[in-house]
């Protein structure tokens, strides 16, 4: 019955009139502290978490921040929420968790230069650490080297990523007060 439900809020982000309140909702479920409590439903959300990438590409093309910034924050916040899940699910050689780092990725490497041109990449911090620390905490050894062979590619495309974003641009005159004030502690965090 849950899944119906979580259907409709899916779909009922292409509902301009409803996004906000939708966003809202499933923000409240996927940060849920008792997510884990319930890895048979949440394993079943995440291909509906992988669907908003169509999302993301619509409203990317549009231009529309606002609702890129709210669809990386579900994907992220799910992320976040269950880091230990999607490491599960990568154990199982389900690609599912890989395309979930893709989407995470994606938005990592949000085009422009924050915080002028994207406020999206800063959202996925806490996620990658997350992930780092849940591989890094594995108490098998065998495990251990599984998940690294399986996520070291996204944590070496992450470095070439942050790296370039981290850059201050040539022109730092395109910088406003503000924009240096959010800059340094992005910079920070890589």
């Amino acid at each position: 019955k849950s899944e119906i439900f979580v259907q409709y809020l899916f779909t009922s982000l292409n509902n301009q009139y409803l996004f906000d309140d939708v966003c809202q909702c499933l923000t409240v479920i996927f940060t849920s502290p008792d997510a884990l409590k319930y890895p048979s439903t949440f394993s079943r959300l995440l291909p509906y978490v992988l669907q908003l990438e169509t999302l993301l590409d619509q409203y990317l093309t549009i231009e529309n921040k606002e609702k890129v910034e709210c669809i990386t924050k579900l994907i992220t916040e799910f992320g976040e929420n269950l880091t230990q899940l999607i490491v599960q699910i990568s154990m199982t050689q389900n690609s599912q968790s890989q395309n979930f780092c893709h989407l995470v990725m994606r938005c990592t490497n949000m085009k422009g230069q924050y915080p002028i041109e994207e406020t999206c990449s800063e959202l996925t911090f806490n996620f990658w650490h997350a992930l780092k620390e849940e591989i890094t905490s594995t108490n098998e050894e065998k495990n251990q080297a599984i998940l690294l062979e399986i996520f070291r590619p996204y944590f070496e495309h992450l470095i070439e990523v942050l790296i370039l974003k981290g850059q201050i641009p040539e022109n730092e005159n395109v910088f406003t007060s503000e924009d240096k004030e959010l800059f340094r502690p992005y910079r920070l965090n890589i």
